[in-house]
């Protein structure tokens, strides 16, 4: 997820009137997607609808079809009341190989607990059961601080960190991490990432992951607002080193970041870097990125400009963005872009953006 909340807190489902399926216009998305065996391209989007209830979309490239499942809707155990009004949602796909993934979903409850749950056998062809998502862990280990965003990771790729991460903001707004190590039997090992410039409270958070064909040069990166207002990142190795910097990129109160990644760390597919800002006072969503060593502040994307206004966003690796828009009578939608950029060619490239459609949900 990569924007601030902009919830009611507390609010529950017991406050709300609305049961049916239409998006709740606060609500924060997710994304993420996956090649499966037969080469076709899978995207998955997470949001919340008006009743509360966590839903999710998702897309075979063989199908050319959205298919709308519910996640959390009151069934299976887990109640609406667990799910806070406009909650950060962050969603992983754990590649195992290339039959076997699995997706894990978190949020955020109206007594700040995140919660979790995860499955291994999600379809994107036909609907799912709420049944199929579960946790084998605990829950409620962490809490986050008042609308904390929450972003997550799960070993991406083949030549992506290994195990599962979660993170996201505590009362102090400092940034916490979670890391759950195949070996640990007992759980999520914690992070803390302490010696970075501080955040701003209720930064939005957009994490993207660092590829290389040698384990020593992978991990992540994390983007957040400062305190001071301008972009910054975190650098985490995935174990126990980690670094921060601050870019030239200045932000307002509700801005949304979301960012991806291009490329290898370590061969001549050089690492690259795509990170796209709200900035709702102007109506205008713009690029900062990473190319040949450098970070850049950017011009305006012209194409996302209907996502500013809103400014909820969401991104994966396969170069899809997704934004709230407004739709017709007072509802919201989900509009889907991809990006054209190319990577190692002319940086002009970097700002084109197609709108591919409205995501059904």
């Amino acid at each position: 997820d990569a924007s601030s909340d902009n919830s009611t807190p507390g609010k529950t489902a017991s406050d709300s009137t609305d049961t049916g399926t239409a998006l709740l216009p606060n609500t924060h998305m997710a994304s993420a997607n996956f090649t499966d065996e037969f080469g076709h391209s899978n995207f998955l989007v997470v949001y919340q609808l008006k009743s509360l209830a966590i839903y999710m979309s998702a897309y075979n490239s063989s199908e050319d079809a959205w298919i709308v499942s519910p996640v959390v809707d009151g069934t299976n155990g887990i109640s609406l009341d667990s799910v806070r009004n406009g909650t950060s949602l962050a969603l992983d796909v754990y590649y195992h190989n290339s039959t076997w993934r699995d997706v894990h979903l978190y949020w955020q409850s109206p007594t700040n607990a995140i919660k979790t749950l995860f499955r291994n056998d999600t379809s994107t062809t036909e609907t799912l059961s709420p049944k199929g998502w579960t946790y084998p862990f605990s829950t409620d280990r962490y809490t986050g601080a008042d609308g904390s965003s929450i972003v997550s990771y799960g070993r991406q790729c083949v030549y992506c960190t290994l195990y599962t991460y979660i993170f996201f903001q505590d009362d102090t707004d400092d940034v916490l991490g979670g890391v759950l190590f195949h070996a640990n039997e007992d759980g999520w090992t914690d992070r803390n990432f302490t010696e970075i410039t501080s955040p701003a409270a209720n930064t939005s958070l957009a994490l993207a992951v660092v590829p290389a064909t040698n384990s020593s040069d992978r991990g992540m990166i994390i983007f957040y607002q400062t305190g001071s207002g301008v972009l910054a990142q975190l650098t985490y190795d995935g174990d126990s080193g980690y670094s921060g910097q601050t870019l030239s990129r200045g932000l307002v109160d509700k801005s949304s970041v979301i960012a991806f990644s291009t490329g290898f760390n370590d061969t001549e597919s050089d690492l690259g870097f795509q990170v796209l800002t709200t900035d709702p006072d102007a109506d205008g969503v713009l690029l900062t990125y990473y190319h040949d060593g450098d970070w850049v502040a950017s011009d305006e994307v012209a194409a996302l400009s209907s996502c500013a206004s809103r400014s909820s966003m969401a991104v994966n690796l396969g170069r899809r963005v997704y934004c709230v828009v407004d739709a017709d009578h007072g509802e919201v939608k989900i509009v889907e872009w991809v990006w054209r950029g190319e990577p190692s060619g002319d940086t002009d490239s970097f700002s084109s953006y197609d709108k591919v459609g409205t995501v059904d949900t």
